[in-house]
């Protein structure tokens, strides 16, 4: 039997990746298997969304993935091949108001370079076989070669797909539905009068199809099979191509075609005491939006900063159980999102045509309804409303950032610099801890200092000042803590895949110590 591990990590996907780099960012020790030989040579999944962006720039990555993506402003719909109303991602409220375009291929190398450099390898063409869960620790029985060994892990994380071993040998249900409809999926190369800096959504009297940039002239296009026969040559491709988009088009090239079909099921609970199922193990949606990778890799966030309090500051088990309470409601509610996005995509009745052109058309142009896609897709609504582990202790102003949000889009000046910099960077993989000084007055922040002490490097803390001052950051006119509802002082704690676990108004030190006890230490 090998040596313990904190972690063994099944499956090196961009979920099982991005968990991987995030622990070793904490310090722990793990191991990452895969059985397959080689890493994936096709595109895949391809979106990937600001929410995911954000998550990447705390492991140090997203300016790789920026520049070997393309960067999509927006998006346009049509009817019948006429242009009808464009989805604008500029105005999001983020680093990165945009979606980006990648093939998984690229994103899973960007990644494992990214971990080899940190001194971990991907150890493929290992299989997970078996594994006996006990109260201190996992044994997992690996074969390589031939080869077995057996593995002493506190946890296992199954990260191993939609056909998950570790889900099966559980014995945890899938539950939910398979669209009877297929989807011919297939990458192009064509000439037609479309930007190729844009995405593109055709409705039409045949179907439905999607068309994304992976190239200058090369795309991604994705539609539902109504009554067609599976096109499968370049005339069958072509057809199919031009019933749906009935704008001039030269096809060129078919890089490769598949088809599929669109399930949407889930588990109901995604950790088992020392096992735990992230990504397409615990969750599998309809490809329409883009969501399922951004899912895994927002689970695989979510869990790794547990797993740290647990390692490092011996934290209790319901701080780990809270992931499966977290994440399987954000699981839920993308699941009922694409759910519906599909069944709209596949409503495939002609004379329902003149009025779905009218609902995109001018509802498009209601700005809530807008705004709320488009923060939908870039996964920025995401919240856990229904966790135990936020708390907000005092009365704060309406549309003020909540416990269980994200933490917003947030810049501040840097007194050294006198530049803007974003509030969020000062902390890329503890707790950031912002105490809001009154303006004009002198006050002591020994008792947090010594509470940071306590709990070494479990969270950064920054002063925001409406003074110029030479530590801490600048909030120039206040603006910042009129946002955070902030009448003179206050806290805010953001937990360390950003969302806010913590407010109140003035600073008393005793009520955010209970939070820190309670939110460690709760039994």
């Amino acid at each position: 039997m090998s040596h313990k591990i904190d972690v063994l990590i099944v499956g090196a996907g961009p979920t099982g990746l991005t968990l991987a780099l995030a622990l070793s960012r904490y310090g722990l020790t793990f191991r990452i298997v895969e059985r397959a030989p080689n890493r994936s040579t096709v595109s895949k999944a391809i979106g990937i969304q600001a929410r995911s962006l954000e998550i990447f720039a705390r492991l140090g990555v997203s300016e790789e993935i920026m520049e070997n993506a393309i960067k999509i402003n927006q998006g346009n719909l049509y009817v019948n091949g006429k242009w009808q109303a464009k989805l604008d991602f500029t105005d999001l409220n983020t680093p990165f108001p945009f979606v980006t375009l990648l093939p998984q291929s690229e994103t899973e190398r960007i990644l494992e370079d990214k971990l080899l450099q940190y001194g971990h390898q991907v150890e493929r063409e290992t299989e997970l076989t078996g594994f006996a869960q006990f109260p201190s620790n996992v044994t997992a029985t690996l074969k390589k070669d031939g080869e077995v060994e057996v593995v002493d892990a506190s946890f296992v994380i199954g990260a191993d797909g939609a056909n998950s071993f570790i889900r099966r040998e559980l014995g945890l249900p899938f539950s939910g539905k398979s669209f009877k409809e297929s989807w011919a999926l297939a990458d192009i190369e064509v000439d037609w009068p479309l930007s190729s800096e844009e995405v593109h959504i055709f409705f039409s009297d045949q179907g439905v199809i999607e068309s994304f940039p992976l190239q200058s002239n090369v795309f991604r296009i994705t539609g539902n099979l109504v009554k067609d026969a599976p096109p499968t040559d370049m005339e069958a491709i072509s057809s199919f191509l031009n019933g749906r988009a009935k704008i001039p088009f030269d096809l060129k090239k078919v890089h490769w075609y598949s088809m599929f079909r669109v399930h949407n099921r889930i588990i109901d609970r995604f950790g088992h005491h020392r096992i735990y199922l992230i990504g397409d193990a615990a969750h599998i949606n309809s490809p329409v939006g883009g969501q399922g990778m951004n899912t895994g890799i927002g689970d695989a966030m979510n869990l790794a900063w547990k797993l740290w309090c647990v390692h490092t500051f011996r934290a209790s088990f319901p701080l780990l159980e809270s992931y499966s309470e977290e994440r399987r409601d954000a699981a839920k509610g993308i699941l009922r999102s694409t759910n519906l996005a599909t069944e709209l995509l596949q409503v495939n009745i002609p004379f329902l045509l003149p009025i779905q052109e009218k609902v995109i058309r001018n509802g498009l142009k209601v700005v809530p309804i807008h705004a709320y896609l488009t923060n939908r897709i870039a996964q920025l609504n995401s919240k856990y409303p229904s966790s135990s582990l936020f708390v907000s202790n005092g009365h704060f102003s309406l549309g003020s950032p909540r416990p269980g949000e994200p933490m917003p889009y947030s810049e501040v000046v840097d007194p050294r610099t006198r530049r803007n910099e974003l509030l969020l960077r000062r902390a890329t993989r503890n707790f950031l801890l912002l105490i809001f000084l009154p303006k004009n007055q002198a006050v002591s922040i020994e008792g947090f200092e010594t509470l940071s002490h306590r709990y070494p490097e479990l969270f950064e803390t920054v002063t925001i000042h409406q003074d110029l001052v030479k530590d801490g950051v600048i909030d120039q006119g206040g603006e910042l803590s009129r946002k955070f509802g902030i009448h003179q002082s206050g806290i805010y704690l953001v937990r360390p895949d950003g969302f806010i676990a913590y407010r109140q108004q003035g600073l008393k030190l005793e009520p955010l110590q209970a939070y820190i006890e309670h939110l460690l230490y709760a039994r």
